[in-house]
């Protein structure tokens, strides 16, 4: 199950587990909540596509159903059969009297009202929900010896067209994903075909101008339609009526239940109050209509309070379709725009929150400010406090780590120290976050300042987190790995400085067909190691390079007339936004001592293919010969490696030497008399010391014999 972290996509998994079958789980952008759960209930997550031997299907979400993902998964996995998850679920559905509960709002809450009174009542059920109870209060998904089954029907990706329920109960409809949809009336007729195939009755509101219009149809009974009075206002009121509704197929004797227990729903209308008195709101809507329903609700619970509303938009398609609806809604709102959430969708400049903003300033909005990033937030909330107050958060993004950051800077913490406590609040335990923490000792040269900001995260989903709050908080990002051929300024790094440090980056592990799969932070020594273990060749020359993969790749690391770039047979990269990028060795270009294409990503996971020479030595007979050869040739003080770069037909420790500067000095700083392509370490060098003799290395060479020498030495800070 591919994009296993996504609301629908999650409690299927947990369901399909609980049915019996072996699940591997695999995210793009995994959530950490979601991932622990998934695991916790055994569910196998896996780190890469290729770490498991081929599935019977593979199952993905729509979310990453772009042509290049899907390629990929069949050239990896030849003959497996690939559903999207709506298809899935409509498979599954088949096998069952099925309750669907299908709309364009208020699906999860309802399911989740039909799943609590259910339980209550003692029905043995089964079913999965699109979404999380609070607190993981009730399990998401449930399977049972149960020819009933109740579940959400999206129609998002049309896939809607593939159910045919027992009992199907509409809440609403509104044109919504714009993408599949050209009009109302498009959408209305995919209703009416699911009200055609349901097979017992369908349950609605009576038509109003919310409602199921052109369905309810006076002189035609032969649909099975049961409806309701007309739709009340209050949202909840409606769910909670619905619900009932449908209840009573299964247990009458609960359908006057009150939900007073009811433990909700994550990310809808979750509530909590601040020390101030102030209210803080959190809720997943996206749709004008479910701004305009639960903006009035909060307006109507909490009289005594301002509303500030703080929305952050979903996707272009939705934005640019319905922007004259979001301008009705939300031009009369005390209102704060965030940057939008584009989920998979390529940027639309015209349909993003800055030009809905636009359009709100256009039409004279009430009150109306844009925030580019949480810093900014905060401080309009607090420059603007006019307690008491509910603060909205509202959005289907990632709007909630706004809210969390707001809570976290209202505290007597410093600036610098409020991110620190942010990223542990939403990093795991496993990953650390510091504060100036010294660099010179984390590097094989032991030179330069501090960062700023020093974090390890301990594992993927961590690591795009770091980098999503540094894009927010525009902070420069810099990522160390073994710290090799590093020169860390004396000032520090004024940054966040990512250092892929702990276990899961050091993973490797053999794949089928002689390949082996490594981790970004994974030591070349290591993967050396590991491949004669399995009698692999080609990776003999990684002995005596003191760097990790990531880099290595980067700089297209080499040594004994070999080089890294001849083993990789694809990567797995982040760019600095937490982005996945997929790269196959066909659309690498590697250079003598650098991969341009890498640059500006990070190398998160490498498979590499070993190579075949033809040779009568041993794998370990070839890695002792270079390791007595670098022995013999190179220095073991602190060092970063080659200096310079070696220029065409030369070599730059040649052109050194022939200069007469082994053994130059400056501070602690020297070249070394053993290999004067090599500058060490002797005691307690500054950076500035190596910069220095750097400096005149390259003037000397230029001055004796018009070579320019290019430094391979990478620079972190100024």
């Amino acid at each position: 199950m591919i994009g296993a972290c996504g609301m629908g996509m999650a409690p299927l998994a947990l369901f399909v587990k609980g049915a019996g079958h072996t699940i591997y789980a695999y995210d793009d952008y995994p959530n950490p909540k979601i991932k622990t759960r998934l695991k916790d209930a055994g569910i196998d997550w896996v780190e890469s596509l290729l770490d498991y031997e081929l599935p019977d299907l593979i199952v993905l979400s729509r979310a990453l159903g772009n042509t290049r993902f899907v390629d990929y998964l069949q050239k990896h996995f030849p003959g497996v059969e690939i559903v999207y998850r709506g298809e899935f679920l409509a498979r599954i559905s088949q096998d069952y009297k099925t309750i669907a509960i299908a709309g364009s709002h208020g699906k999860t809450t309802t399911t989740g009202l039909m799943i609590h009174a259910l339980r209550e009542a003692g029905i043995p059920i089964s079913y999965i929900l699109g979404g999380f109870f609070e607190d993981n209060a009730l399990p998401a998904a449930e399977f049972n010896q149960s020819e009933y089954l109740l579940i959400e029907v999206d129609e998002s990706d049309r896939t809607i067209d593939e159910f045919s329920p027992w009992i199907t109960v509409i809440t609403n409809l509104d044109l919504d994903h714009t993408g599949y949809y050209q009009s109302l009336d498009d959408l209305r007729d995919t209703f009416r075909s699911l009200v055609e195939r349901t097979q017992a009755s369908t349950i609605l509101f009576k038509p109003t101008q919310y409602a199921v219009i052109g369905l309810f149809e006076e002189n035609n009974p032969g649909l099975g339609i049961q409806t309701l009075d007309s739709m009340p206002a209050d949202f909840n009121i409606q769910n909670q009526l619905l619900a009932k509704e449908a209840i009573k197929v299964l247990a009458p004797q609960f359908s006057n239940y009150s939900f007073n227990d009811f433990p909700g729903i994550e990310r809808r209308q979750t509530i909590k109050k601040m020390d101030n008195g102030d209210i803080l709101v959190e809720d997943y809507a996206h749709h004008p209509a479910e701004l305009k329903a639960l903006s009035e609700w909060l307006a109507n619970r909490y009289p005594e309070h301002t509303l500030k509303v703080i929305f952050q938009p979903h996707r272009y398609t939705r934005t640019a379709s319905l922007m004259s609806e979001f301008v009705a809604v939300l031009k009369n709102l005390d209102l704060v725009l965030i940057p939008e959430y584009a989920a998979f969708e390529t940027k639309q400049t015209a349909a993003s929150s800055k030009a809905l903003f636009q359009q709100l300033q256009n039409v004279g909005a009430d009150s109306l400010s844009y925030c580019e990033e949480p810093h900014a937030l905060t401080h309009e909330l607090n420059t603007t406090s006019g307690s008491p107050r509910v603060l909205a958060f509202i959005g289907a993004g990632d709007i909630d780590q706004w809210l969390h950051f707001y809570k976290q800077a209202n505290t007597v913490l410093s600036e610098d120290q409020r991110l620190i406590e942010y990223l542990k609040e939403n990093l795991g335990s496993s990953s650390k976050c510091l504060l100036d923490e010294q660099l010179g000792k984390k590097t094989t040269l032991n030179v330069g300042g501090s960062a700023r900001f020093y974090v390890e995260p301990a594992n993927l989903e961590d690591l795009q987190f770091i980098l999503k709050a540094a894009k927010r908080f525009q902070l420069d990002v810099a990522i160390l790995g073994k710290g090799s051929n590093t020169l860390v300024a004396d000032s520090g790094f004024d940054g966040i400085l990512i250092r892929l440090n702990q276990k899961y980056w050091k993973t490797i592990k053999l794949l089928r067909e002689g390949r082996i799969w490594v981790a970004g932070g994974a030591l070349l020594k290591e993967i050396s190691k590991k491949a004669e273990t399995w009698g692999l060749p080609g990776f003999e020359f990684f002995e005596g390079i003191p760097g990790a993969i990531g880099g290595a790749v980067s700089m297209n690391a080499g040594a004994m007339q070999a080089e890294t770039g001849a083993l990789i047979e694809s990567l797995d990269c982040l760019d600095l936004k937490g982005n996945r990028i997929r790269l196959s060795r066909d659309e690498l270009t590697l250079n003598y001592r650098s991969c341009p294409t890498v640059r500006g990503l990070i190398v998160i996971s490498a498979v590499l293919s070993a190579l075949m020479p033809e040779r009568l030595e041993s794998i370990s007979s070839v890695k002792q010969g270079n390791v007595d050869y670098r022995k013999s040739t190179q220095p073991w003080e602190p060092s970063a490696g080659c200096m310079f770069k070696n220029p065409v037909n030369d070599s730059a420790g040649r052109l050194i030497d022939m200069a007469g500067l082994k053994g130059y000095r400056i501070g602690d700083a020297e070249i070394s008399t053993k290999h004067a392509n090599f500058l060490v370490n002797t005691g307690k060098a500054k950076s500035a010391d190596v910069e220095a003799v750097m400096a005149h290395a390259q003037a000397v060479v230029y001055e004796r014999f018009g070579v320019k020498l290019e430094s391979e030495i990478r620079r972190l800070g100024s």
